[in-house]
């Protein structure tokens, strides 16, 4: 059974993402959505690291801009939900965004803003 974690945004609006391990072996160009990675805590807190959306395997390949990055701020997991349409993907992203303000985001991708 998968778990599922709800996101709550700035907005108030909570979404709710499935817990996948990273990286994980994703076909790439299969499914779009929004996704956070994320680190988990000895006590089982869930920490932001990099809020992003499009693709869900976009951030599990070596390739991906912020790979080497993410492994360095101690990802473990990705949360995914997924979501096909465009702008409401930036929608929710922005949301989360405004509310987790330690996380990177690829709204806005710059190195410096992913989560130490």
């Amino acid at each position: 059974m998968s778990e599922h974690v709800d996101w709550t945004g700035k907005s108030g609006t909570s979404y709710t993402f499935v817990v996948i391990p990273w990286p994980a072996p994703l076909k790439a160009g299969y499914v779009d959505g929004n996704y956070i990675c994320a680190r988990q805590t000895a006590q089982g807190e869930w920490i932001p690291v990099y809020i992003g959306e499009g693709d869900l395997a976009s951030p599990h390949v070596q390739r991906h801009e912020l790979f080497h990055l993410l492994r360095e701020r101690g990802v473990t997991h990705v949360h995914c939900h997924l979501n096909n349409d465009a702008d409401a993907r930036r929608r929710e992203a922005q949301d989360l965004l405004a509310r987790h303000t330690a996380a990177g985001s690829s709204v806005a991708t710059s190195r410096s803003q992913v989560m130490k």
